[in-house]
């Protein structure tokens, strides 16, 4: 179940675990559930756990009646905690035995495929670009928002919808209440570093040379360090070339890479505008590029420059 399909009112079990690394997709879920809890109760009936070492914790948490009317939410957080095959009965023994009006969420905890088998799981990472539309379409309320404007929001935010409702804020003050352009929009929010590596690569692959150069431009005069954007170029090669030889879904090879799956299925939309030799020679300019700044071959800026003429030979 994704947190942004996800209804309180509409449950049947009352042990969740919550998964993803999306701050405000996690926070609306563990806030939906905390709403249940009367503000006059949170005292007794909401439950942090932020570390434990063993489900000792947990089970009292559990088991502990409390003198406040209403149910009763316990939340555990520790993601340090690493379960061992030994302790999946113990936990399967706290869920079965859990009160009907207690509700028990495990948020990013490192438990056993078996362990997972036990709860309802409600997926935290970041949402779709339907949900996203429709979350920001609500967000900003009657104030209208063309369809381009909300593409490049998500575009922008590489999809994170916190980083979204703030910068919705930003463009609702701005506008005072007139419509959202795409131009406005543009105008105001940010793109992120790894969205315009992939907006460069996508000018690069099309030898847009000029396309290319405005990017590189607004790096420079954005301050960004030219170490860091041919470290940021050569990451985004590397899982272009990742990407068309590997047979790996998006998802596993996001996982073999350290990376999430969004970037790792743009940077196979790109990809396959090259020949995989062609991406081969190209990481190895960079690679090679980023040794000689290194070294004190030559300077960061002379060695980028470089890279950038040889990959737009």
């Amino acid at each position: 179940m994704k947190a942004c399909e996800f209804d309180v009112n509409n449950i049947s079990t009352n042990a969740f675990l919550l998964e993803g690394e999306d701050y405000y997709w996690t926070k609306s879920v563990i806030d939906k559930f905390v709403s249940k809890v009367p503000e006059d109760a949170r005292e007794y009936n909401l439950r942090v756990i932020n570390e434990f070492r063993d489900y000792d914790i947990v089970r009292d948490n559990c088991e502990t009646a409390t003198m406040m009317m209403g149910d009763v939410v316990i939340v555990v957080k520790d993601i340090n905690f690493n379960e061992k095959e030994k302790d999946h009965k113990e936990l399967k023994s706290i869920i079965a035995n859990l009160p009907e009006d207690y509700y028990l969420l495990f948020v990013n905890i490192k438990l056993t495929e078996a362990s997972k088998k036990l709860f309802t799981r409600i997926d935290c990472s970041n949402a779709d670009a339907f949900a996203l539309r429709k979350a920001i379409v609500q967000a900003v309320g009657k104030i209208k928002i063309e369809s381009s404007a909300v593409d490049a929001l998500i575009e922008f935010t590489n999809r994170d919808m916190g980083i979204i409702l703030i910068e919705l804020e930003k463009l609702k003050s701005y506008t005072k209440g007139a419509p959202i352009t795409r131009e406005i929009v543009e105008l105001m929010v940010a793109n992120t570093v790894e969205n315009e590596i992939f907006d460069l690569t996508n000018a690069l692959a099309a030898q847009n040379k000029a396309r290319a150069m405005q990017i590189l431009n607004r790096f420079v005069a954005k301050g960004v360090k030219y170490s860091v954007i041919l470290s940021s170029l050569t990451n985004q090669y590397r899982r272009m070339l990742h990407g068309a030889i590997s047979t790996l879904s998006d998802t596993e090879l996001a996982t073999a890479l350290g990376t999430k799956e969004y970037p790792i299925k743009k940077a196979r939309e790109v990809a396959k505008k090259y020949t995989k030799a062609r991406l081969k020679a190209i990481l190895d300019i960079l690679v090679n590029a980023e040794i000689q700044n290194k070294t004190g071959e030559m300077s960061e800026e002379s060695a980028f420059n470089n890279a950038i003429a040889l990959i737009m030979l």
